[in-house]
């Protein structure tokens, strides 16, 4: 059985496969790591962190049962080219969503992939299967912790799908200020392609999709697995 692990900044997902077949999924928040080891038997692992002391965890698990995950990093080879000018800065997380898009969409549209998890982050693939670059910037939790940390008479708010431009209470406005920056980012960032949306192909993951997805005004393709999709295609170009 293999097993494709996404280490993010929050949690650990992991998708495991018996041959191209999807079995189960789980998701484990860092304190749970342990549970790990309740999914063996595993014979082949791959994986992709932006946390590098749980990588170095997860690792030290796998080699109980004698299994040395292969790890996602900007030097191996990849499904698309990297023209990013710091191409060894690019990070595994971003680098595994766009390997997925790649893997299941077009190979003659340019692609964007969102990524709505901690930071998020916007990332363009032209028609030549060409990675030119994106955005990173805070993300709906980090925004709303940032304002909370930093003002002492704000109060916290949850997000759902009914949230309206105009905040008519303060909880209102700090929900629809921090919604409709996300939103005002995309549109401009996409104006900025000069693409017509019919020609792109947009693809959304990461844990704030499900709320974001009520407010985008384009098509788009919703895979909150994408990473681990493109984990799993990263691992069979490099063994």
């Amino acid at each position: 059985m293999f097993a494709a692990l996404d280490i993010g900044n929050s949690y650990i997902k992991i998708q495991l496969f018996s041959a191209d077949k999807l079995i189960n999924y789980y998701k484990f928040s860092h304190d749970e790591i342990g549970k790990i080891s309740e999914l063996f038997p595993i014979s082949t692992a791959a994986l992709s962190s932006v946390v590098p002391h749980i990588t170095h965890k997860v690792i030290e698990i796998f080699k109980k049962i004698n299994v040395l995950p292969f790890v996602i990093s900007s030097g191996i080879k990849l499904n698309f080219k990297n023209l990013y000018k710091t191409p060894n800065t690019l990070g595994a997380d971003r680098i595994c969503n766009i390997a997925g898009a790649q893997t299941i969409g077009s190979t003659v549209k340019p692609k964007l992939v969102i990524d709505f998890g901690t930071a998020t982050n916007l990332n363009y693939i032209n028609e030549n299967n060409e990675f030119l670059g994106g955005v990173i910037c805070p993300g709906i939790a980090t925004m709303k912790f940032s304002l909370l940390a930093k003002t002492s008479q704000l109060i916290d708010v949850e997000f759902d799908n009914s949230i309206v431009p105009l905040g008519k209470s303060t909880s209102e406005c700090i929900q629809s200020g921090i919604i409709y920056s996300q939103k005002g980012l995309i549109q401009e960032f996409i104006k900025s392609l000069g693409i017509n949306l019919n020609d792109l192909e947009i693809f959304i993951t990461g844990g704030f999709s499900n709320i974001m997805k009520d407010y985008l005004e384009f098509n788009f393709i919703h895979e909150n697995k994408l990473s681990l999709i493109g984990i799993k295609k990263l691992y069979e170009l490099n063994n």
